[in-house]
């Protein structure tokens, strides 16, 4: 519910959450290449429990590159030119490509809290 609150006054906000799990996962496997052995990894960078409270608390910020804010904006423009639905209607497919999103935001999350213990 938070998710969609948020997104209903932020529409990059799942860009933004998108983006931070993706500078966790690029970190994780930066640390991947370059350990010697697995206790080595930083596997805390995946947990990312600051950033779930952060949300949940309505105190996430993350800035977007240009290049993605570019591509967002270019797909809303695309949209703006296609016949509206009805005014003030999120249309189906949207509220299905929102469904979605929440669904595989829901997996990251589960996934990363189900992680092993460190050690």
């Amino acid at each position: 519910m938070v998710y969609s609150s948020i997104y209903a006054s932020d529409r990059v906000f799942f860009a933004k959450v998108l983006f931070t799990i993706d500078i966790a996962l690029q970190t994780h496997w930066r640390s991947c290449s370059s350990a010697t052995d697995c206790l080595s990894v930083n596997n805390r960078v995946l947990q990312m429990s600051d950033i779930q409270d952060s949300i949940l608390c309505l105190n996430f910020t993350q800035m977007l590159p240009k290049t993605i804010l570019d591509k967002i904006s270019s797909q809303e423009n695309n949209e703006d030119r296609k016949p509206k639905i009805a005014e003030g209607k999120i249309p189906v497919k949207m509220d299905k490509e929102v469904t979605m999103i929440n669904k595989t935001l829901f997996l990251i999350m589960i996934k990363t809290y189900t992680l092993p213990p460190e050690r």
